[in-house]
């Protein structure tokens, strides 16, 4: 772990129990199921969901694969990772692990789906988790990039935030199209709502 993701990390270990414990509104979670339906899992898909925070979503995504599925949850705080294997400790389907999506390996051609939810911003470096997302996926597998919030929303909470965090912005869609179509992905649908973010792109 860089220097940058340990400061990320211990940011991210002081805001884990409160969002452990709040969770989502009614019209969040509403939002939440559908940009997982919008994303494609089917069941016995084995997905990688980076930046997992307290596993909110981790569960919504163990359903929908099943037992037959698989789900490779990653987040940079231990504090964070705690209460996701708290969530999800009855879940056979599910393992919950320590890192960054740009330090994994080992993973070639091995998931149907990666799944970013409220975390893109957040990652260190963009290329390179870009590239391992690609590495994860065999041909036509599936990137999907989704926030709970508009871009701007997303953008502004960040920006409030502070360090370490302010300039983990959500780039304008035509930028984030570029960027992951330079990584190999076709972009099938992007849309930047008033009160949802969702992309989607199959690797090529």
């Amino acid at each position: 772990m860089n220097s940058e993701q340990r400061k990320k990390s211990l940011f991210f270990d002081r805001l884990a129990e409160e969002w452990a414990g709040h969770g989502y509104d009614a019209d969040e979670v509403h939002r939440v199921i559908e940009l997982i339906e919008r994303s494609g899992i089917q069941p016995g898909w084995r997905i990688l969901e980076p930046g997992c925070g307290p596993g909110l979503i981790t569960p919504l995504i163990a359903e929908r694969v099943g037992f037959d599925g698989y789900v490779l949850a990653l987040d940079i705080s231990p504090v964070m990772v705690k209460h996701c294997r708290k969530r999800t400790d009855e879940l056979r389907q599910v393992q919950v692990e320590l890192g960054a999506i740009e330090d994994l390996e080992g993973h070639r051609g091995k998931f149907d789906l990666v799944f970013c939810f409220n975390s893109f911003p957040h990652f260190c470096d963009r290329d390179r988790a870009l590239q391992v997302a690609a590495e994860c996926l065999p041909l036509r597998g599936k990137l999907v990039i989704a926030h709970s919030n508009s871009r701007q929303r997303v953008n502004e909470i960040h920006m409030r935030a502070g360090e370490p965090v302010k300039r983990d912005v959500l780039p304008e869609p035509r930028a984030l199209r570029r960027l992951v179509e330079s990584h190999g992905f076709k972009v099938l649908e992007l849309h930047d709502g008033h009160d949802s973010f969702f992309l989607s792109a199959k690797k090529r």
